[in-house]
């Protein structure tokens, strides 16, 4: 997994500015492209057994509705920024059905649909409530942790710049 992470980091570095301000336009915070990490490590060629593509995963009858072009000569959800588009067209739909950008992301896995009969089924709009006693066979592992798996992310990213920030040349902790 380090080694993809490595990998991943190395494909994403000259992408993240055109997504973060894809997202940015579209008034999602900016940390919501590290998903691209969770769900593909960034890898463009990903391919799910599901059917999901691309960076951001997104399954066909989903890229479509978003506007991508998706057949056999043709998928645009490997194009990462027609997929960027799309996916935060997705989470912006989510988070404005939804109202949270914890039960957004978790839409986005489990479809925000999923998360509203979640939400009537259990009386609650805490995602711990949601994890805790929700009761359906949909909602497995990767629904329940989806979006723990992202804020796992950003915390990886931010220790990571704020090692890189502290160790600087001269630096006496280097010695």
């Amino acid at each position: 997994v380090a080694n993809d992470f490595r990998a991943g980091k190395k494909r994403a570095k000259p992408w993240f500015p055109k997504i973060e301000a894809e997202l940015k336009r579209r008034g999602i915070p900016k940390e919501i492209a590290l998903m691209t990490f969770i769900e593909s490590m960034f890898n463009t060629k990903a391919h799910s057994s599901a059917g999901a593509a691309g960076v951001w995963q997104l399954m066909p009858a989903t890229a479509r509705e978003f506007g991508l072009k998706v057949s056999r000569k043709r998928d645009d959800r490997m194009d990462i920024l027609k997929a960027t588009t799309a996916a935060a067209k997705l989470l912006a739909r989510n988070h404005r059905m939804l109202k949270s950008w914890p039960l957004a992301v978790t839409g986005y896995n489990h479809g925000a649909y999923g998360v509203k009969r979640a939400i009537r089924k259990v009386g609650s709009r805490k995602l711990e409530d949601l994890i805790e006693r929700y009761d359906k066979h949909t909602w497995g592992f990767a629904s329940k942790n989806f979006y723990a798996e992202l804020v796992a992310m950003i915390r990886i990213f931010q220790n990571q710049e704020a090692s890189s920030r502290a160790m600087t040349p001269g630096d006496p902790k280097q010695t």
